[in-house]
C-alpha cells in the first residue's frame, strides 16, 4: 500500500490535536476526513473505505482507543 494513496479516518471530540496530524497526513499526501462524533465515523465507515482509522473514543468494554 503506497501511502500517498491511503485514506484515513480520524475521530475523535478533541480535534485541536488532529489538525497537527491532518497537516502531516496532507503532505505526504493522504487523504483523510475528520469526525468528532462515534455516529458520524460509524456512518463514514459504512459509506467509504478507509485503510486506517485513528480514534480517541472511549469503548464500551473501557478499553481506549488511540
Amino acid at each position: 500500500m503506497d501511502i500517498k494513496e491511503s485514506n484515513v479516518l480520524l475521530v475523535g471530540k478533541r480535534t485541536s490535536g488532529a489538525s497537527r496530524l491532518a497537516e502531516w497526513l496532507e503532505r505526504l499526501g493522504c487523504e483523510y476526513r475528520i469526525t468528532a462524533s462515534y455516529q458520524e465515523g460509524r456512518t463514514l465507515l459504512e459509506t467509504r473505505r478507509f485503510d486506517v482509522v485513528l480514534s480517541e473514543t472511549d469503548l464500551p468494554d473501557g478499553m481506549r482507543t488511540v
